[in-house]
């Protein structure tokens, strides 16, 4: 609508407004630098990921554990933010989705076994493996940033320490 790539909007609309100055669609040659080669089950390398398609808009977005905590932050409310409004439409639920619960807008809604509502996402790409979940009543959230090919576990896991945090 307004000319720009995903990438600006990305960028403008997003990480400068949640100083998340790490973080950027595409690797610069810096932060290539300090890339973490990702493992098979097998335990060997692969390839880095190059989404060139349209697998860019599914979670290809790359980002330090810092600017992710910034991330969390201001989707469970706890830093002020222009995105508030945005974040809070992002957790609603718009359609079911079988065992991984409701699907709100770049974001899954589960209810635990110990009846908590949990925000979360989580994904893989060859030999790493992500999840960002949270309580947004409880303020309490996990990131799980893992660099070998969890195929789901880190899902499984990332809802198990939910629930042991809501536990204690």
């Amino acid at each position: 609508v307004n000319n720009s790539t995903y990438k600006e909007e990305l960028q403008n609309n997003l990480f400068s407004k949640l100083n998340m100055n790490r973080s950027s669609l595409f690797l610069t040659n810096e932060q290539l630098t300090n890339y973490s080669l990702g493992y098979n089950t097998e335990l060997k390398n692969v390839p880095y990921f190059l989404a060139n398609d349209i697998f860019q808009g599914t979670g290809f977005i790359k980002s330090t554990l810092n600017d992710l905590f910034k991330y969390l932050e201001a989707n469970m409310s706890l830093t002020e933010t222009t995105l508030k409004n945005a974040m809070d439409l992002t957790h609603q639920p718009q359609l079911h989705q079988g065992s991984m619960g409701e699907q709100g807008l770049a974001w899954f809604i589960f209810t635990l076994d110990d009846g908590q509502t949990i925000i979360y996402s989580g994904g893989d790409t060859q030999g790493h493996s992500s999840y960002i979940g949270f309580n947004k009543l409880l303020s309490t959230g996990v990131i799980i940033l893992s660099n070998y090919a969890m195929h789901g576990r880190q899902l499984t896991m990332g809802h198990k320490i939910l629930q042991l945090i809501h536990k204690y």
